[in-house]
């Protein structure tokens, strides 16, 4: 449950609670049979394979609202025990905002129904070794076909208090003195199994909000299928013996076919209509790629790599689906867009690699990735105007995914790995892999601004350094990664009506990831007869997760998820040293 002072969420600008549960019900079953036969000069490989997986609660989280019309939310932020833990005049001990008798039972929002997935897919390549003069060489090809079908039916029906019971008849008993490590005062809870019993046994004290109710129920619901067919046809051939080409082109054919569902509602909210909406889309990428090794020497080669790939949209972004969160502050809406088209990029990389004695490895890799149509994440505040959707949702962040112009990403790469099996005694059980990866980019032409930011999620440094010690029974190894800040939505406007003051570094600048260093680890031992103990300790040192407007000063959200330890016993019919 949180507090909200948002004026939206109540006329007078008074404070509201909100309440909420999580019961995710995910369920997942996966099978694959296939084969690989060699033959004195070819081989043959294929695979059928079917996956389905169900999640129980899709259309949001269960929760409760309460309002009250005495307390006021006068609160002033002042300096807290550090600058992501502001403090606030009005969060201290008998303030009327911690006060459950104030406060009275506004709306009641329930969910059923699922999201359902359905994959099928079937591959099979056949390669064929032949000579050129004294030069082996290897004609591989093949094919794939995969189908995937995802739909949710679900329906999240909003219920209006009419009698605004008071909040203290649904009390729970959870508390927590060291809420956000003590910084801030946890409010009442309240039982969410007290509220939905009131509504079973109360019926009549209640009013369905149809509009309300079709708008988080028939928007969010969706019918879509996505067919993949692709063939490909590749040469390896040994030019000379330090001179290897390898050559390919793979023809991938896409057809989606989708349904969603567009609410029409009053401007004050009354349900008029909902009208199912379908989109399909065909298109066919040839996709060549040329890759040309050098070896220098037995233990090193470098490598010339050019290849052109397809990103496609998720099917699920190109549903024209609308969803809204009431617990954001503005309220949040997402919107599908079923103008998405696939981005393409052209990727070249040159990648230095040298082999080291005791399985160990040293590579660098300089890459350049020039990509057209970027899909990524943009949010805006819908102004006022005379559009449904601006009478709908005007003043909320309006979150979709949209295609730029051009962007590009390079970078830097290099990364180590050995075992260090020439140490002395026990230290030879020693390991060590490590990665450093610097990357630099731009998305060029972005709507309403001047200027050209890093891609959606392209961190500028990211490392992982994870050493490890290994026995004949016994293996433990720790993980340290680390992703730099990068920007998670654009959001920043220079130009348009949406132009905001303060700069693209100011606390109306783009939304991005704070920076994040985790550490993890995990131990297991061989018991014998095919058991294995293993122990797992998973983000040990609490590392933060959370995000930031502009300049990380310019907290939005801070979230800490403790330390997650667990252990087992596995067992396999054949243990292998």
């Amino acid at each position: 449950m949180t507090g909200n002072t948002n004026p939206d969420d109540d006329p007078n600008g008074k404070t509201a609670y909100h309440t909420s549960i999580r019961r995710p019900n995910l369920q997942i079953a996966d099978l694959a049979m296939g084969g690989n036969h060699i033959f004195n000069h070819s081989y043959v490989r294929y695979q059928i394979a079917a996956a389905h997986s169900r999640f129980g609660g899709a259309a949001g989280n269960p929760g409760a609202a309460f309002k009250t019309k005495t307390v006021g939310t006068d609160c002033d932020y002042v300096p807290g025990p550090s600058q992501y833990r502001p403090q606030y005049t009005c969060d201290v001990a008998g303030n009327g905002i911690f006060d459950p008798s104030q406060y009275k039972l506004d709306t009641i929002d329930l969910t059923f129904g699922q999201t359902t997935q359905l994959n099928l897919q079937a591959s099979g390549t056949v390669g064929i070794n032949y000579h050129i003069g004294a030069r082996t060489s290897t004609l591989e090809f093949g094919g794939q076909i995969r189908n995937e079908h995802k739909g949710q039916d679900a329906y999240s029906p909003e219920y209006d208090s009419n009698n605004g019971t008071p909040m203290t008849q649904y009390l729970g008993t959870f508390t927590n003195n060291h809420f956000y490590g003590g910084s801030y005062h946890l409010g009442p809870v309240t039982s969410f199994d007290l509220l939905t019993a009131d509504l079973a046994a109360h019926p009549g004290d209640y009013t369905l909000d149809e509009g309300t109710t079709h708008l988080q129920s028939d928007a969010s619901n969706y019918n879509l299928q996505e067919r993949v067919s692709a063939g490909y046809i590749m040469n390896t051939l040994d030019l000379t013996s330090k001179l290897h080409l390898q050559t390919g082109l793979r023809i991938e054919a896409t057809q989606t076919s989708d349904t969603g569902y567009l609410v029409s509602n009053a401007a004050d909210g009354t349900y008029i209509s909902t009208t199912p909406e379908y989109g399909s889309g065909s298109y066919v990428n040839p996709l060549p790629s040329v890759q040309l090794r050098y070896a220098i020497d037995s233990s090193s080669d470098i490598r010339a790599v050019y290849g052109r790939g397809i990103s496609r949209p998720d099917p699920y972004q190109l549903v024209p689906y609308i969803t809204l969160d009431e617990s954001k502050t503005p309220y949040a809406v997402n919107i599908g867009n079923t103008a998405l088209v696939a981005e393409h990029a052209n990727d070249y990389d040159l990648l230095y690699q040298r082999y080291l004695p005791s399985v160990g490895m040293i590579e660098a890799d300089y890459f350049y990735k020039q990509i057209t149509k970027p899909i990524f994440t943009q949010t805006s505040t819908i102004p006022a105007t005379g559009s449904p959707l601006s009478q709908a949702y005007a003043g909320d962040n309006v979150t979709q995914y949209v295609n730029g112009d051009h962007a590009y990403v390079q970078g830097v790469e290099v990364a180590y790995q050995q075992h260090l099996t020439y140490l002395p005694g026990v230290l030879a059980g020693a390991r060590i892999n490590a990665n450093l990866t610097y990357t630099g980019s731009k998305n060029y032409n972005l709507t309403g601004r001047t200027d050209n930011p890093a891609l959606v999620g392209q961190a500028p440094l990211s490392w992982n350094i994870s050493p490890s010690y290994a026995t004949k029974r016994a293996l433990v190894t720790v993980g340290i990664s680390h992703n730099g800040a990068n920007i998670y939505t654009y959001q920043y406007q220079s130009t348009g009506p949406n132009a905001v003051p303060y700069g693209v570094t100011g606390p109306n600048g783009d939304n991005y990831f704070y920076s994040h260093t985790q550490v993890d680890a995990k131990a297991t031992y061989y018991l014998g007869k095919g058991f294995t103990a293993e122990a797992i300790g998973e983000n040990m040192n609490n590392a933060v997760f959370g995000f930031y407007n502009g300049s990380e000063q310019y907290m939005v959200q801070r979230e800490y998820y403790k330390p997650t330890y667990s252990g087992g016993l596995r067992w396999t019919p054949r243990h292998d040293n």
